[in-house]
């Protein structure tokens, strides 16, 4: 198990590795780090984020937190069909997380993890949203004044932690990592997404 390694490393303000054996090692920096830029800035270099900045502010702003800090690839990310597949795991990694919650029933879960990708590297990225999103809560739990890197708003990152525990969120945190391993060492999908959800509904 890895119990505490998430909350140590949020303690220490550090960039979170998940495993004991530092394998997952694609997280960003730690609570309270500032984006490298804004959505205000990035709309100055691209025609298509000055439109988003008018028309769909909460997309605009799902892309700066995407681009990691780069504003190459948020500007990469402008384009129409990028965006898309940011918003689709974007969605599909928000219905999952909420389907976490210990009060949903098996059923509510077992239709949201049905939207994981059955591609590897598609289920990678997924698995890798869905530890962002756990990262976030995990930091709210712990200091109010956390800046998300998954939730673009502040009032339904609030909302959602209410419904954890720090325990909970801790052990999911986890129980993801397994899988984005697992997927990394090419298991088989579906048995990886079926042992996942187990895992969940534990």
């Amino acid at each position: 198990g890895h119990d505490g390694i998430i909350v140590s490393a949020l303690f220490h303000g550090g960039i979170l590795s998940g495993h004991l054996d530092g394998t997952f090692v694609g997280f960003r920096a730690g609570i309270g780090e500032e984006h490298l830029f804004h959505a205000g800035a990035l709309a100055e270099h691209s025609g298509e984020a000055r439109r988003l900045a008018s028309t769909d502010k909460r997309r605009l702003d799902s892309i700066v937190l995407a681009a990691d800090g780069c504003i190459g690839q948020a500007l990469r990310l402008t384009d129409p069909r990028l965006a898309e597949e940011n918003e689709r795991r974007r969605s599909v990694t928000e219905g999952i997380v909420r389907a976490m919650a210990a009060r949903t029933s098996y059923s509510a879960l077992l239709s949201a993890m049905g939207e994981l990708s059955q591609k590897r590297a598609e289920l990678s990225a997924e698995l890798e949203s869905i530890m962002q999103a756990l990262r976030d809560m995990i930091a709210k739990k712990l200091n109010a004044e956390a800046k998300p890197l998954f939730f673009t708003s502040d009032a339904e990152l609030c909302e959602l932690v209410r419904e954890f525990d720090l325990k909970r969120l801790n052990y999911l945190f986890d129980a993801v990592c397994d899988a984005y391993e697992d997927n990394q060492k090419n298991a088989n999908i579906a048995m990886l997404i079926t042992s996942l959800t187990t895992k969940i509904k534990k």
